[in-house]
Formats: C-alpha cells, sequence, structure tokens
C-alpha cells in the first residue's frame, strides 16, 4: 500500500474515532464504524458489552473487549503476514486475534477488504493443539496460493519453544471452474522443518485430481532406519510431469516417463537396510504393461562398490488406448507379490492398492470414506460451527487426530518407547 493510501486511511480512522469519542461534533459515528477498519465483528444489539482497551492512532492498532463472551479481539495493520511466514516493510495487511476460553482465531486482512485471505484457528488440550487453517486465492508471498485451501493439524506445544511442532498435517485445495472442480490437491504429512523432539517413521503423500486424471505422489516415506521410498503415479500423462513430480526424484534417471507412447506411468524409487537400492518402473502402452525392477547393493569398505541383484523385465497384455485401471493394477501387485519378498515391495503394494482405490473413487466405483476432520468437509463450514462440533466431544476429536498420528508414524509399533512417550501423553 502506498504512502499515501495509508495516510489517508490513517486520517479516517482518527476523524471518525473523535466522532465517536464526541470530541468532533459535526458528525456522529458508532462503535461498529470504529472497529470496522479493523475487521472486527460486533452484535449492534448489545453494544453495552464491548469496550475499547486500548487505541493507538498513529500505529493504526486496537484492542477489543466482549465481556458477554470473554473475547478479546487485538488488530493492528502491518506489513507482515506471519501466518505465512511472510515478512515485507509495506503495511497492506490488517492482524486481527480473537480470542476466549474456548478458542484463538487469527485473520489476515488486505486493507479494506471484508473477508480474510488466510487464518487460523486454535483449540487446546493440555499441551497439544487442534488447529484448523483456511487460505483464499493470494499471492502474498512466494509460495501463492489458487483456489480455497483448508488444513487441519495436529500439534505439540514444547517447552521454551515459541513455535509449537507440527505433528500430523492434512491439507485439501480446490480451484474452481464455473462452479465445478477443475483441480484438486489433498496432502498428509507428518512433523515439519522443525525439530524439537525425536522423531519416528515419517510420511508425505499427496494426491492431485484433474478433471479426469488421478496422480498419486509420494514425496517421503521412511521406516526408521530400515526403508525409505519415493514414488509417483500418473493415471494418464497427458500433464506436464516436471510440475508433479516427488522430491529427489529426477526426471532425466527416468528418460520413459517422457515416452509419448506411454498413456501411464508408475515409478518408484528408495533403499533398504542402507545397503540396497530399488528402483521400480511401470508403463502402460497401447499393447503392454511392462514391469522394470532393478535393485543395486551398495558395498562400503575402502571403496564403494556396486553389485546388480534383480535386473528383470516382466510383461503382459493390455485392452488397448485406455489408461491404466483398477484391474491392470491388481494384476501388477498380483506379480510383483508372486516373485519378490523384500521389504521395498511390500511398500510397494500398498501404495499400488491405494492408487487404484482413489482411481475407483474419482470413476465413481467406490464411495470414499471421509472422517469427521477431513478438510474436505470443513472446507465449507465456518470456524463457529468446527468449534461448536470440537467441544460436543473435544477429547473424542483429539483422539481421532492422535491416532492419525500415530498410525501415520508407527509410534504403536515403535520399539523406542522414549520416543513413544515424548509425543503420547
Amino acid at each position: 500500500m502506498f504512502n499515501c493510501e495509508l495516510e489517508y486511511i490513517k486520517r479516517k480512522i482518527k476523524r471518525t474515532y473523535k466522532f465517536f469519542m464526541g470530541e468532533r461534533t459535526d458528525r456522529k459515528a458508532s462503535l461498529k464504524d470504529v472497529v470496522s477498519f479493523f475487521n472486527i465483528p460486533i452484535d449492534e444489539t448489545r453494544l453495552e458489552d464491548y469496550s475499547i482497551k486500548s487505541i493507538d492512532l498513529e500505529n493504526i492498532s486496537i484492542e477489543l473487549y466482549d465481556k458477554k463472551y470473554d473475547t478479546l479481539y487485538k488488530a493492528n495493520y502491518t506489513g507482515n503476514a506471519e501466518l505465512l511466514n511472510y515478512h515485507s516493510g509495506d503495511i497492506r495487511f490488517n492482524c486481527l486475534t480473537s480470542i476466549n476460553p474456548l478458542r484463538k482465531i487469527e485473520s489476515l486482512y488486505y486493507i479494506g477488504a471484508e473477508t480474510p485471505f488466510i487464518s487460523r484457528m486454535t483449540i487446546k488440550q493440555d499441551n497439544y493443539n487442534l488447529a484448523f487453517e483456511k487460505e483464499s486465492t493470494n499471492s502474498v508471498s512466494m509460495f501463492s496460493n489458487e483456489g480455497n485451501k483448508c488444513i487441519v493439524r495436529y500439534e505439540m506445544e514444547v517447552d521454551e519453544k515459541s513455535v509449537p511442532q507440527h505433528l500430523f498435517t492434512h491439507l485439501y485445495n480446490v480451484n474452481y471452474e464455473k462452479k465445478e472442480i477443475k483441480k484438486s490437491l489433498e496432502q498428509t504429512y507428518t512433523y515439519s522443518l522443525q525439530h524439537f523432539i525425536p522423531y519416528n517413521d515419517k510420511q508425505d503423500k499427496y494426491t492431485y485430481i484433474i478433471k479426469d486424471n488421478v496422480i498419486y505422489g509420494i514425496n517421503e516415506l521412511e521406516q526408521k532406519k530400515d526403508c525409505d521410498m519415493r514414488g509417483i503415479c500418473f493415471e494418464k500423462t497427458n500433464v506436464n510431469i516436471n510440475d508433479y513430480l516427488p522430491l529427489n526424484i529426477r526426471e532425466k534417471d527416468f528418460p520413459k516417463l517422457y515416452d509419448k507412447n506411454n498413456v501411464s506411468a508408475i515409478i518408484f524409487t528408495g533403499w533398504t537396510d542402507r545397503t540396497y537400492n530399488h528402483y521400480l518402473e511401470i508403463y502402460k502402452d497401447k499393447k503392454f504393461v511392462t514391469i522394470k525392477y532393478n535393485v543395486v547393493k551398495n558395498t562400503y569398505e575402502d571403496e564403494i562398490t556396486r553389485e546388480t541383484i534383480i535386473d528383470d523385465t516382466i510383461r503382459f497384455n493390455v485392452m488397448p488406448y485406455y489408461n491404466i485401471s483398477s484391474p491392470e493394477l491388481q494384476k501388477t501387485v498380483d506379480i510383483l507379490t508372486k516373485n519378490y519378498e523384500d521389504k521395498f515391495i511390500k511398500l510397494v503394494v500398498e501404495e499400488l492398492n491405494t492408487f487404484a482405490k482413489k482411481i475407483d473413487i474419482k470413476e465413481g466405483l467406490i464411495k470414499e470414506e471421509l472422517d469427521e476432520l477431513s478438510p474436505k468437509i470443513l472446507l465449507n463450514k465456518s470456524y463457529d460451527e468446527i468449534c461448536n462440533m470440537i467441544y460436543t466431544n473435544k477429547k473424542g476429536y483429539f483422539e481421532i487426530i492422535s491416532n492419525q498420528f500415530e498410525n501415520s508414524t508407527n509410534i504403536s509399533n515403535s520399539k523406542d518407547k522414549g520416543i513413544t512417550k515424548t509425543l503420547k501423553k
């Protein structure tokens, strides 16, 4: 926001406040007129419940208290978008926080806008948080957002840390075109870049639905010092491949991804026991599904040596001109299960079954099962509705997301009980 615009708004707020306080009598203003500059909602039928605790007309900030609901509102004009980890010198946002005994809501508005472009509600239980975030289209930071996003997150408050440890995150982002879904992204991942506690197993998985195409990816699937995997499954390859590849999978290592004869493609790569590198490629063209599996053993002594343990190619006939289907994926799973018994293939089989299920859901062959904390369900619910829902069974909802976290990290199967105790009260 240009300085002249900001100065104009500042003068307008000062003038409105003086009208409200009676310092100027040439016009009248209400409490609602004052707080509307800060996007604070008030109920005009009970104005006696509200009181301004403080107001700074130079730095443009205010504190308003609602005694009926024991809610404190704090708002200030700023150049920082803390919810997006974005910091700028240009003042163009109104940051509004409302706190009461039930929840805390942080909202970020463009100055003058009526709706926030990002907001977050936090509900606490002991030293754990259940957080909900909503974000609409914006280009505030380098990671601009298109469409509408909803995030459900499970966090742990760590002593003497200003930022909570993220444990489990479920994200849903959807783009519409003429009121129909054009593209959606669903992602679940454990932990974050912060390392405040010891980790158990980790995972980061995502699914794009682009009209009639399912793209399922695994950025990370790590089972402690035992197995690590990345992967990508394209129901159709008629997209920009590079836009959807997982971290640490390089397109130059898999040139067949770009073979125009292939209508579907699947890649998995990783290691087991810190010794074996695994590479699995599955392609479907007009005639065949081709499975190529390669395993290399690494020996670390005086120098690194590599020995090829498996180098197999298996094909089977398919119906022509169609993208890969659930029956073909099931046949692929049967072949892999019959021919290989290693840890890596067992993980691959689970992910191929997940991919097949997502295709069947998209085709309407099976119904998607959603839990009550799914961001797909909560995307169009208000924070008041979500808060009321949580408080009908607060303990139960915290147990739902705690179980999702523990299942995603295999805590219940962990031999390291110290880590289990650290994460679970």
